[in-house]
């Protein structure tokens, strides 16, 4: 057989089944999908997330967002309050979890949608009972109008990754 190239690489059939040997050139998979002679096994495509060792070091990030959320959750409510430190940081974390989880990256694993509802709930108490005690500096309908805002970018951020982890269990 002449063999055909393809977007992954070149492919031909030989002695032990069809062969792929792709662009990069560093390993080849049997007709049966198991890896022969010739390479590491666990690389599936061409990408930067198509490896098992780049699901394992995805998983240990999101581990990690996932692990400082449910700590700062469990924790004192004061300490997300809007102007500390994780009422800062869960918010950002959810977004990366967010990206991380709408890119569908192999080791992307996500917290229940029940989980995620009851942070959003605990959050959202400590926001809404904490924003009003901040200065909203020297133009006061600025600072009503970016209450509002912020608050509607939280809610946004919460039910985007409600969606997320909604859509993994399914």
């Amino acid at each position: 057989m002449t063999p055909r190239r393809t977007a992954l690489g070149t492919c031909r059939r030989g002695d032990r089944g069809v062969e792929l040997t792709p662009l990069a050139g560093w390993y080849r998979h049997g007709s049966r999908g198991g890896a022969v002679e010739g390479g590491p096994v666990g690389r599936w495509g061409v990408g930067n997330f198509d490896e098992d060792t780049a699901a394992d070091h995805v998983s240990g990030i999101v581990a990690r967002l996932v692990g400082e959320v449910e700590r700062a959750m469990a924790g004192d409510p004061e300490e997300l309050e809007p102007d500390e430190y994780w009422g800062v940081a869960v918010p950002c974390d959810l977004e990366l979890l967010c990206l991380l989880a709408e890119q569908r990256i192999v080791g992307v694993q996500l917290p229940a949608a029940d989980t995620v509802r009851s942070w959003k709930r605990a959050y959202l108490a400590v926001w809404d009972g904490s924003i009003d005690e901040l200065d909203p500096g020297p133009e006061f309908e600025a600072g009503r109008q970016f209450e509002a805002g912020r608050r509607a970018v939280l809610v946004a951020t919460f039910d985007r990754l409600i969606g997320l982890a909604a859509r993994d269990q399914a």
